[in-house]
């Protein structure tokens, strides 16, 4: 149930003084406007259902979901209007808002004033209550009482989940023991590879081959649908000496902050003087980004004045002497060769039509672009001749990885009857001619990719879940991959030591039981809800983006 546990301390400062210097100058006069879509108001023209037998009153809905969108920028920077995410459902969240207010009161958890206080101090850090009101919750329509709300909401859940987790925590030393042997039990293995590469020399590729491999598989080798853009670019690079005047007077003190909330980002620098360098350049490059936006925003917007026909892009940039580029055909894909081009671009170019040909700002890796559909390029597939190099290479791959898995999946056989017999993995191997390598001993716990010289060949996770189910001195199957393949064998599971033990075993018995408590307070308040017959419809109506009091299809609880 997502909101359920959060912790809203020393991580909401870095969020907020990232945004404060970055975005709090483009919400705009008109965002106010726009409250009933962020909001989602607009749809809730008739009842909001039920909550513990009485209908949910409006001006708490209302009040809920103006706390949702609130923790939803503490927490992540952006407002949920500003950047859909697929794994948030505002009306959902609102709800599970109003059910979480419910059982607080039910439970008799009340907040203090002064804990409010203290706990807002904690949220804000630096940041005062003026620039909150004034930079953040201003420009949304929100009020002080809306962060206050927020404050007091977020602390009686804390209580809540602190009482419905309480039998997660019970996780025993022994139990947590069991656990991190399993965990951290390291398996020691050799592999052998059949690559595809090393049969390549021996297949031989007759015309008539290759055209039966091309006429079996041309779908491979069609050409997308294309396009060709026109657009206007203005890069970030062109405003860093204006981003950098007006960041002058808090620039340090963000810098100062950020850098301790966000080492992570920066580890790889090998001073803090490097780190704290890097975190000023990205400050001030967001600012840029951010300039660049409203220039091209505000081109888009005069734009959207003039008659809808592509020349309208080239006389309104041409009258403010700005350069108008044009794509090379691209796809969806790859985007167009010479262009930073991000997803938002590639979605907002293959949107537009020759009806509606222009987009608004859109945000590239360098800066913003204004776009202009010029021509559509539909799908084809080429002639044999024009990709036969290509599909030639493609045959000979085929049919050498096809040799690779025949002598793989030989070889695999023989030593499974080799070890059998009693003989030693390392015998059947020399005596098959081919080579093992030793991999890094794994467990459960490992994490990141193994060295080169194995990954090229298979995936580090379906390497290491191999070598978890074969048991010591047994051999795996042919293992096929797209390059071949391979056979593994596990020589031995190596004991976690006893000093591991002792160093580690605490901190992971922390984390178990602060996971068992996460399902805990998940499942308690799933029961809840299963309990409220009219708040489940209400919530699966919700989840389902109908109208609370319809009749709800299959929707997953929350």
């Amino acid at each position: 149930m997502t909101g359920t546990i959060r912790k809203h301390q020393g991580w909401l400062w870095v969020v907020i003084a990232v945004v404060i210097v970055v975005s709090f100058l483009g919400w705009g006069p008109n965002t106010s406007s726009r409250m009933g879509d962020l909001f989602g108001l607009r749809r809730q023209s008739t009842g909001l259902g039920m909550l513990a037998g009485k209908p949910i009153d409006r001006k708490e809905y209302t009040d809920a979901m103006r706390e949702v969108n609130l923790g939803y920028f503490l927490m992540r920077g952006v407002w949920p209007e500003d950047k859909k995410q697929s794994d948030f459902n505002a009306v959902r969240e609102t709800y599970n808002a109003l059910l979480e207010d419910q059982k607080a009161r039910e439970y008799g958890i009340e907040v203090s004033p002064e804990t409010a206080a203290k706990y807002a101090r904690e949220i804000l850090g630096p940041l005062t209550y003026e620039t909150l009101v004034e930079k953040i919750l201003k420009p949304k329509g929100l009020t002080i009482e809306d962060f206050e709300r927020f404050v007091r909401h977020q602390i009686a859940l804390q209580q809540l989940t602190a009482i419905a987790g309480l039998t997660g925590r019970l996780v025993t030393p022994q139990e947590a023991e069991q656990y991190f042997r399993k965990e951290y039990e390291e398996v020691s293995a050799s592999v052998v590879f059949f690559s595809a590469s090393n049969y390549f020399a021996g297949v031989t590729a007759s015309p008539d081959a290759i055209a039966r491999y091309y006429s079996n598989a041309q779908a491979n080798y069609s050409i997308p649908v294309r396009r060709v853009m026109e657009f206007v670019l203005w890069p970030a690079s062109n405003y860093l000496a204006e981003a950098k005047s007006q960041m002058t007077t808090n620039l340090d003190a963000v810098v100062e902050s950020n850098y301790k909330q966000g080492t992570n980002f920066y580890k790889d620098s090998k001073t803090a003087e490097e780190a704290k360098a890097r975190v000023r350049e990205d400050a001030v490059h967001g600012q840029a980004m951010y300039l660049a936006k409203m220039a091209a925003a505000a081109f888009a917007t005069e734009l959207d004045n003039k008659p809808k026909a592509l020349a309208s892009l080239a006389e309104l940039a041409k009258s403010k002497s700005l350069m108008v580029g044009t794509t090379e055909p691209f796809d969806q894909d790859s985007g167009p060769r010479g262009i930073d081009a991000t997803p938002k671009f590639l979605q907002a170019a293959f949107s537009r039509t020759a009806e509606e040909p222009f987009s608004g700002a859109v945000e590239g890796g360098d800066g913003f672009y204004v776009l202009g559909f010029k021509a559509q390029i539909d799908s084809s597939i080429p002639p044999l001749k024009e990709v036969e190099a290509r599909v030639t290479a493609d045959y000979k791959q085929f049919q050498a990885a096809q040799t690779a898995r025949q002598i793989g999946s030989a070889f695999a056989t023989t030593v499974t009857n080799g070890l059998v017999a009693g003989k030693k993995f390392a015998e059947l191997v020399a005596a098959a001619g081919v080579k093992a390598e030793t991999l890094p001993p794994f467990s459960l716990s490992t994490r990141g990719e193994l060295p080169l010289e194995f990954e090229r060949h298979a995936s580090s996770s379906v390497l290491r879940q191999v070598g978890f189910m074969v048991e010591p001195g047994q051999a795996s199957p042919f293992i096929p991959t797209a390059e071949g393949g391979f056979v593994l064998y596990t020589a031995a599971k190596l004991p976690v030591s006893a000093d591991k033990l002792q160093k580690e075993l605490p901190a992971f018995m922390a984390s178990m039981r602060q996971l068992r408590q996460n399902d805990a307070v998940n499942q308690w308040f799933q029961k809840q809800i299963e309990a409220d017959p009219a708040f489940m419809q209400t919530l699966q109506s919700a989840i389902s983006g109908m109208q609370p009091g319809a009749r709800p299809g299959k929707a997953n609880k929350s």
